[in-house]
């Protein structure tokens, strides 16, 4: 949603506003070259205050939303294996880690909402000292012959164009930060490959004895990537079809191995 959202402002938006930009210096040059270097000076600034708190926030975005996952995943976790949570008496400490995690998801959103709040300010007051120029400039022009009154209001109203421009600009640099980080989020998942190999057939016959079985694990461990030892060892079992299984697990030895698995310390498979 967010990159479809972000997208379709930026086709509307984006795209728009700088021909806006450029075609209102354009025209200020057709009406006084010399009140016209003012729009020279201001447009680089602007933009460079636009796409610098563009850059700026961006990379904040995607820290805001890896801890908007955990904050997620945690609500998850307790939701599903809310039973065993309370079977061992984890309710602090699981609303501890909940806090924890929203507070640091909290504190990381004011802080990019801080950076992306100077948008506004910032372009309002270098528009504003911009038209204060455009206005000492063309009383100097108007009281020496060069200009008319009406070419300064003129020179205004193309300053006005770009400053609303620029205020829709800025609003739209959130939800474009926003998308890209989004954005790399789906690419990462689209470019995970299968940790699996799977035959495209089956290789010869399942034997009779074998037929009627849907899950079948012989001596098979389980080893988390940066642990020091297996979380699972030597495990056989053969689940037939139709058949349930329950699975029971120690909550204290998920902690210690997988947190993020205290939610099936008591599964079932079918």
């Amino acid at each position: 949603n967010q990159v479809q959202s972000g997208l379709n402002l930026f086709l509307r938006l984006f795209l728009r506003s700088p021909f806006v930009v450029i075609g209102a210096m354009v025209m200020a040059f057709t009406v006084n070259s010399r009140a016209a270097l003012i729009f020279v000076v201001t447009i680089p600034l602007l933009s460079v205050v636009v796409f610098g708190i563009m850059a700026a926030t961006r990379p904040l975005y995607k820290t805001v939303q890896n801890r908007l996952d955990r904050v997620l995943g945690l609500t998850r976790e307790n939701l599903t294996g809310v039973r065993v949570v309370r079977a061992f008496d984890k309710e602090k400490s699981e609303v501890e880690r909940f806090e924890n995690a929203n507070d640091l998801l909290t504190k990381m959103q004011l802080h990019v909402g801080h950076i992306s709040a100077l948008m506004n300010p910032l372009t309002y007051v270098l528009i504003n000292i911009a038209i204060v120029a455009l206005l000492y400039v063309g009383s100097i022009e108007i009281n020496v012959g060069g200009m008319a009154s009406g070419d300064v209001i003129a020179l205004v109203n193309y300053m006005n164009q770009i400053l609303v421009e620029l205020v829709k600009l800025a609003n739209l640099i959130v939800q474009v930060s926003k998308a890209l980080a989004c954005a790399g989020r789906v690419q990462a998942v689209l470019d995970t490959t299968p940790g699996m190999a799977f035959p495209e057939k089956l290789l010869g016959e399942v034997p009779a004895e074998k037929s009627g079985d849907a899950v079948r694990f012989e001596h098979v461990s389980l080893t988390y990537a940066g642990a020091g030892a297996p979380s699972l060892s030597d495990i056989s079992f053969t689940a037939k079809r139709g058949q349930t299984i329950g699975v029971t697990v120690s909550y204290t030895h998920l902690r210690a191995t997988r947190p993020r698995l205290i939610s099936y310390a008591v599964f079932c498979l079918k």
